[in-house]
């Protein structure tokens, strides 16, 4: 009984152990992510905002509510690596209209040390580029182009599922909306990925974290 006992108290404490750790990547997603400057955006709306009621106010039309917002959650992780999204939500001039911006932020689970979205290939960063852009792109030149020379580590997402890039509003100068690319980890080449960077299925890591047997 006594074994028993104190296993069982061993797995408490590293499940204790875990959930502090993942409190604490947490915590240090907001503020790595919070440098994104949400506060600099907030006052920049609220000054448009106040502007855009004061011109409603003056040719007697009705104003229309702006909404900021952002929200930070966990996409994945494995034994190695843990990710965070956040995403930004800023108002656009037509009308209840917005703008959704989407950062992801990837972890060592050990460390706590951010990892490159660079980082997460077994290439080097102008190939990487290139990778993207060939897939994402299709046979469009144009755009593979624009894709290649706009891509920023941050718009690599990793998820359970497989591997994500978002290019944001304005990002390429030949689209009028935000462009999203998805690929699943079984049709990535394995050679591009490093081998630590595939997140563990929702299965997984439920298994993992004792929730699911």
């Amino acid at each position: 009984m006594n074994a028993i006992k104190r296993a069982s108290i061993y797995l408490i404490r590293k499940k204790v152990r875990t959930l502090l750790l993942l409190c604490l990547l947490f915590l240090m997603s907001l503020s790595v992510l919070i440098g994104f400057s949400l506060k600099e955006s907030t006052e920049r709306e609220l000054e448009r905002a106040y502007g855009r009621y004061l011109a409603c106010q003056e040719n007697r039309e009705e104003y229309a509510d702006r909404f900021v917002q952002q929200i930070i959650y966990p996409a994945g992780s494995n034994e190695a690596i843990i990710c965070f999204v956040t995403e930004v939500t800023l108002p656009l001039e037509e009308p209840q209209m917005v703008e959704m911006i989407t950062l992801q932020t990837v972890f060592d689970r050990e460390t706590g040390q951010v990892i490159s979205g660079w980082d997460l290939f077994t290439i080097p960063e102008a190939e990487v580029r290139a990778w993207v852009a060939e897939h994402a792109a299709g046979d469009d030149p144009v755009l593979r182009r624009e894709m290649e020379a706009a891509l920023e580590p941050e718009w690599i997402y990793l998820f359970s599922e497989g591997l994500s890039v978002d290019f944001p509003l304005g990002s390429l100068p030949s689209q009028e909306t935000a462009y999203g690319w998805f690929e699943e980890y079984e049709k990535a080449p394995g050679a591009v990925l490093q081998p630590w960077a595939v997140l563990d299925s929702p299965e997984e890591a439920g298994k993992k974290s004792g929730l699911l047997t």
